[in-house]
């Protein structure tokens, strides 16, 4: 039986800096985690774990794709919207 998504993330990707100067830190991640799972995220250094909990805690905004916390497109989400969204967790 499947439970409840918890966290969806769909094409995720961040992007530092522009033109030449721009870092792809991630590029496509798509992932699912159901309510009551647990999930370790692991990879060498530079790989970009930090930079993706930092997004899945809210206090960045993806280049691009969707992030869906409890149902709630955070993607569309303004800096105001982001942090009364975050008050509410």
């Amino acid at each position: 039986m499947r439970g409840k998504d918890l966290i969806r993330v769909e094409n995720l990707t961040k992007v530092y800096g522009k033109g030449e100067a721009a870092v792809e830190v991630l590029r496509g991640v798509t992932l699912t985690i159901q309510e009551g799972e647990f999930v370790a995220v692991m990879g060498p250094s530079g790989s970009g774990k930090s930079t993706f909990l930092t997004l899945l805690g809210l206090l960045e905004k993806p280049t691009g794709g969707r992030y869906y916390l409890k149902g709630q497109d955070t993607s569309r989400l303004n800096e105001d919207q982001l942090a009364a969204f975050r008050n509410r967790l």
